[in-house]
């Protein structure tokens, strides 16, 4: 959610620059437009962006979550390449479940059309354009572009699962702080009269 303050304006700016509907530097677009309409001129968008982030974000979280704890002939199957699998299945979900919000939004974001300030103006602009894209071209246009756009998502997110399981792998030794029962026995030995002799000695 952090995030999306800084991703929702620059996405949406960026679309429109690359459509042509805007010209010249994006920041100095970006920088008239708040000048001339305020905040809201950023976050025209942003409940779109949020509709479109949160189901790519469970989805993928959950599918990587779910497989990582299969059982079976999926353990058998060498750890990088489960890694791989994993990942990648993880990111097809994500494209999947945000594929219709997605197509929502960039089409609101390519028509220009600013909605007025409010969730609820935002959230009927939404669904009115949703409606309007399935009445021309039925529920088929809320998926289209899935290809390409599983070709951009699916690698990025392998390599960043593979990132961070190789990262926890190898910070794993040094992160085990073992049982309960070790470490009340290791403080007992600490606090007992002949270790604390010993340490006077010493």
């Amino acid at each position: 959610m952090v995030g999306s303050i800084f991703e929702a304006p620059m996405e949406m700016f960026k679309h429109r620059t690359q459509a042509g509907l805007i010209q010249g530097r994006m920041l100095n677009n970006m920088s008239a437009a708040l000048r001339t309409n305020g905040i809201g001129a950023l976050y025209s968008g942003y409940l779109a962006f949020i509709l479109k982030s949160l189901p790519y974000d469970v989805a993928e979280l959950v599918t990587y979550s779910e497989l990582s704890r299969v059982q079976g002939p999926l353990q058998r199957i060498p750890l990088g390449c489960r890694d791989v699998l994993t990942g990648a299945c993880a990111g097809a979900a994500a494209v999947v479940a945000s594929m219709p919000a997605d197509c929502v939004k960039m089409r609101i974001e390519l028509s220009g059309v600013t909605p007025r300030g409010g969730v609820l103006p935002s959230l009927a602009l939404f669904l009115g354009t949703a409606r309007a894209m399935v009445r021309q071209g039925g529920l088929g246009a809320l998926f289209v572009g899935m290809g390409p756009r599983l070709a951009d998502k699916v690698p990025g997110t392998v390599v960043y699962w593979l990132a961070v399981e190789g990262c926890r792998r190898a910070l794993a030794p040094y992160m085990h702080l073992g049982s309960q029962e070790e470490r009340d026995e290791v403080d007992a030995a600490k606090s007992s009269p002949g270790n604390h002799a010993l340490h006077l000695a010493c």
